[in-house]
């Protein structure tokens, strides 16, 4: 789904807690490593910045006072403004984030959890679409169901009853509201609370609940940080690409290398405008998802792709990759030519590749190499690259509670 609201957004990232049951220390959980290196904290925040619904939202983390250099080495290269200051409790940081907002206050608001990592971008998309719905409704939150059985207990564990599990959901987060009701119960709340959906509801706005995501599992303690880097739907995916130069010299021909203009000599022959870059990493994300190659998604036969930007071949694997859940853990790519030369220009075809990418430049390499004069490449008949990538898809091993 594309934004194509009229609706100003933003979004809450609550990363203040004091992890009290993750360390006896207090260390905040949401610093935690993931096994591809990320921080529950930013793995968070990149799943947020990659669903469409958002890209133009007011992005933010709410955090603790003494968190400020970790939470500022979490987020680099993320571009994110400062931070906001959470309180003593979720209550407290979820209603300073609101009114750092409400002198200029957005149509509408995402609130999530950070010790949620694997929320996936289509969770987002599903939740203000269906705020979009129904324009009486004031938030809109996901929830999975219960299968075993529920009982209350006493004080010294005896039951009390049991409870029909059949009307009662686990709720999760990310959950979206319109920000006015949601600001307004908040201020007229003086308790505390972690349920967001439960107080709006409670203030006499109405609130829909959606299915949640087997996957969407909050780390709480160790053992859950343990569970969750259990993930071993790892996949490596290939691709290579070449194209030949026209035999004609032009003097202003421009080739495009991921996504970069280079002066050339020659221009180069291809259906759309041959940047070999990102065809190769483009099929090498489709082939970590088993998803045929840049041919079958864009046949050479269809006029529509005459001279199109490759940027737009990429940013389709990307989205199937999204699609499952997925995310990019790295690239590495590698030009294979004698001209133009690459690695004078290298970092701005990093940075051109991270943004269709929509990760960090710090998980994009980029390389180059000739053939020393050897075959087709080395005379300079052409251009080449080679590309991999290691991607994590959604699916947890083990995956329990469904």
């Amino acid at each position: 789904m594309t934004d194509n609201s009229d609706n100003r957004r933003a979004a809450l990232i609550l990363a203040a807690g004091s992890g009290q049951r993750f360390d006896a220390n207090g260390a905040n959980k949401v610093y935690a490593q993931l096994p591809d290196g990320r921080t529950l904290l930013r793995a968070a925040l990149e799943t947020c910045r990659a669903a469409p619904a958002l890209a133009r939202a007011d992005i933010r983390a709410v955090i603790a006072a003494g968190d400020k250099d970790a939470y500022a080495s979490a987020v680099t290269g993320l571009g994110l403004g400062a931070p906001v200051i959470g309180g003593a409790t979720r209550s407290e940081s979820v209603r300073n984030g609101l009114e750092t907002l409400a002198s200029d206050p957005p149509d509408e608001i995402l609130l999530h959890d950070a010790a949620r990592p694997f929320a996936s971008p289509d969770l987002t998309e599903r939740l203000f679409a269906a705020l979009a719905e129904d324009k009486n409704i004031a938030g809109v939150f996901p929830t999975r169901p219960l299968h075993d059985a529920v009982h209350e207990l006493n004080d010294a564990g005896v039951l009390l009853r049991s409870l029909r599990r059949d009307t009662l959901a686990r709720a999760q987060t990310p959950q979206v509201f319109r920000f006015a009701p949601l600001l307004k119960a908040h201020r007229a709340s003086a308790s505390a609370t972690d349920d967001d959906a439960g107080l709006v509801a409670a203030a006499g706005g109405n609130v829909k609940a959606i299915p949640g995501e087997a996957n969407n599992v909050k780390v709480t303690t160790p053992d859950d940080l343990r569970f969750v880097s259990s993930a071993d739907n790892l996949r490596v995916g290939s691709g290579f690409d070449m194209h030949r130069f026209a035999d004609e010299t032009d003097d202003s021909a421009v080739i495009r290398l991921g996504g970069v203009e280079f002066a050339s000599r020659r221009a180069l022959l291809g259906h759309s405008d041959g940047d070999v870059i990102l065809h190769a990493l483009s099929d090498a994300i489709y082939g970590a998802l088993a998803d045929a190659d840049i041919g079958a998604h864009f046949p050479s036969a269809d006029p529509r792709w005459r001279g199109a930007d490759s940027r737009h071949f990429l940013r389709d694997a990307c989205e199937r990759l999204r699609a499952r859940g997925g995310r990019l853990i790295n690239a590495d790519v590698t030009f294979i030519g004698a001209e133009p030369r690459l690695s004078e220009r290298r970092d701005e075809v990093r940075a051109s590749l991270s943004a269709v990418l929509g990760v960090g430049a710090e998980r994009v390499s980029c390389k180059a190499t000739t053939t020393d004069g050897i075959g087709a490449l080395g005379r300079g008949e052409g251009v080449a690259a080679s590309a991999q990538v290691l991607v994590a898809l959604g699916g947890l091993r083990g995956q329990t509670g469904d």
